[in-house]
């Protein structure tokens, strides 16, 4: 578990704080305790990062955080496959290959990290051959807690 201020500083300031109080709040509210913050880039292969995070409300700690960067269906399938592919997982990262496009999912590890949000979508965009100069939060959702099926309740 990490302390809410290393999330802070790990999207550097893309996030103003009142938006974090506002997310806080309504996952307080709510009583959820998993939520997603969305950026857009200027990037048409990389159009958006989500940074999705798990906080415990009670402890006001950070429980776990994943990045997902999206890679655009635009992409030439055999360049992704031979070449982009293999440099994303030996990254670290995920890949999640979709219909409406491709996302590289990483663990952030938030007590060791020196990396920023900002440093993971620069790498990204380096090995898929373009260019991220601007990041921008463009909003959150609240990921409702859905009881399984299987618990009865």
């Amino acid at each position: 578990m990490f302390p809410l201020e290393k999330l802070i500083d790990f999207v550097g300031g893309l996030v103003p704080v009142e938006d974090f109080e506002w997310i806080l709040s309504d996952l307080e509210s709510s009583g959820s305790k998993e939520a997603i913050m969305f950026f857009v880039t200027n990037s048409r292969i990389l159009p958006n990062v989500n940074v999705i995070f798990s906080y415990l409300c009670g402890v006001g700690f950070i429980e776990w955080v994943r990045v997902e960067i999206a890679i655009s269906k635009d992409i030439e399938a055999l360049s992704f496959f031979t070449k982009y592919y293999p440099e994303l997982i030996k990254s670290g990262g995920e890949v999640v290959v979709r219909s409406d496009g491709i996302s590289v999912f990483y663990r952030v590890k938030l007590v060791s990290e020196t990396r920023k949000l900002v440093d993971y979508v620069t790498e990204v965009a380096k090995m898929v051959g373009t260019e991220v100069n601007e990041l921008r939060f463009s909003g959150y959702t609240i990921i409702a807690d859905v009881p399984s099926p299987a618990s009865g309740t």
